[in-house]
């Protein structure tokens, strides 16, 4: 995936993307884990692709856990449904896809003043 050109789309590429999915997250508001969505992976994934592309997909809330500090405060996480998960991680891979290639060997994630200097 090198050219934005060359990045396949649809359910294919949702089942490309499962992989990065860490198996083993907590399940979201829908409290569907990585578990029981891959026992209908495929239907799953088809389901997502058509609401995605008819323009009726919408996320869900964000389920809030709240985990103790070691100063005794609670720091909050927010754990997103795993179909959120999944279109997040294809949406990154993407735009990895995209915008990688902009980026100078030598630059770690944004460009010096020197380094836009020697940008053609």
């Amino acid at each position: 995936m090198k050219r934005h050109g060359e990045i396949p789309e649809g359910e294919g590429y949702l089942l490309w993307c499962w992989r990065f999915i860490n198996k083993r997250a907590a399940s979201g508001v829908d409290r569907q884990d990585a578990g029981s969505y891959k026992k209908s992976l495929w239907a799953n994934v088809v389901a997502l692709v058509t609401a995605v592309k008819a323009g009726r997909y919408h996320t869900k809330l964000v389920l809030r856990r709240y985990r103790p500090k070691h100063n005794g405060k609670l720091r909050p996480l927010g754990i997103p449904a795993i179909a959120d998960k999944l279109l997040q991680i294809g949406v990154s891979k993407r735009l990895e896809a995209i915008y990688e290639q902009d980026f100078l060997d030598r630059s770690y994630g944004y460009l010096s003043a020197t380094d836009l200097e020697s940008v053609p």
